[in-house]
């Protein structure tokens, strides 16, 4: 993602990938179909989003900095919005070919902090805030 540029091919959003690419990333956490379908599609509880793989990845496999931001997220969302479960994340339909790759973005607080990766990348309201190595 780190190279992606106006140029880059682009389907439905998505970054079409080169041969060979998938297999060349270093990943922290790769999942089946059945674990993708177990942590993610609903809000979770304070509990099951510090215990979330996806989120550990996403907190850089720190479990105090998740800790942290768990924390805050539900006291905000607790007191603002009066929302007891919130950090879901929500995935678009697996693919059958792993040729497309979106990046993951964060809602606003006020619609429950859920991570997805529906905001596509030729699209004006999706940002790039970071690219984890």
């Amino acid at each position: 993602m780190r190279k992606i540029n106006p140029d880059s091919p682009l389907s439905l959003g998505a970054l079409v990938l080169p041969d060979g690419a998938y297999e060349s990333l270093d990943a922290d956490l790769e999942l089946s179909k059945r674990d993708i379908e177990k942590y993610t599609g609903e809000p979770l509880t304070k509990r099951q989003a510090k215990s979330n793989p996806i989120w550990r990845t996403f907190a850089g496999n720190d479990q105090d900095l998740l800790n942290d931001y768990v924390n805050a997220v539900f006291s905000q969302a607790k007191t603002r919005f009066r929302y007891d479960e919130n950090m879901g994340i929500y995935v678009s339909s697996p693919q059958e070919q792993l040729v497309l790759m979106n990046l993951f973005v964060v809602d606003l607080l006020e619609g429950g902090s859920v991570a997805f990766d529906r905001d596509h990348l030729d699209c004006d309201s999706g940002r790039l805030v970071g690219v984890r190595p």
